[in-house]
């Protein structure tokens, strides 16, 4: 197998675990396929576990996909985490750590697209999406939070923006507790 058809049998796993549940639900794969093309970078120390969450994932995905890690490895080993792999990441992480319960089962789909709606992307469907993305969802609002400064409270972006935000803040929060 190259690694273009591993990176794009890891971009379908990514997917099956925040669409599979939504059969009704308009595609969204042109958006996912861009943020999985998107480095996530950050300026907030924390922010770091985050991006290794992410990269984390491929592991899950050598394991449930029967790869061997050391495939899936030097397929990806030259691309740093993506902001799909934190997205998905975090999600998993928001249902394990705060969410989980065996009642509801698993939510991470939901984790997930409470994000998309976050950033105001729900619009980004295959249907609607532009290549001239930036100018409804600017590169900082998905890559870091020093932007958070820059934007009017009146706007939605700064309103989006901060939702996703504080479930940054609140996972980087549970981490630094773990640790304590």
């Amino acid at each position: 197998m190259t690694e273009r058809e591993i990176d794009n049998e890891y971009f379908k796993w990514m997917c099956s675990i925040v669409c599979d549940d939504f059969e009704d639900m308009p595609s969204y794969t042109k958006l996912l396929k861009h943020l999985h093309n998107k480095e996530y970078t950050y300026v907030i120390d924390m922010d770091g576990n985050r991006a290794q969450d992410g990269l984390d994932l491929r592991r899950h995905f050598a394991f449930e996909d029967d790869y061997s890690p050391a495939i899936v490895t030097k397929a990806l080993i030259n691309r740093p985490c993506m902001v799909l792999e934190m997205m998905v990441a975090l999600a998993a992480r928001c249902e394990v750590t705060i969410g989980d319960d065996i009642r509801y089962g698993d939510r991470t789909h939901i984790w997930f697209w409470n994000m998309i709606k976050s950033l105001g992307l729900t619009s980004m469907n295959d249907a609607r999406y532009t290549t001239s993305i930036y100018r409804t969802m600017p590169h900082e609002l998905l890559t870091n939070r020093k932007y958070l400064n820059k934007y009017h409270p009146n706007s939605n972006i700064y309103y989006h923006a901060l939702h996703f935000a504080d479930i940054i803040l609140l996972t980087n929060a549970l981490d630094f507790l773990h640790d304590m």
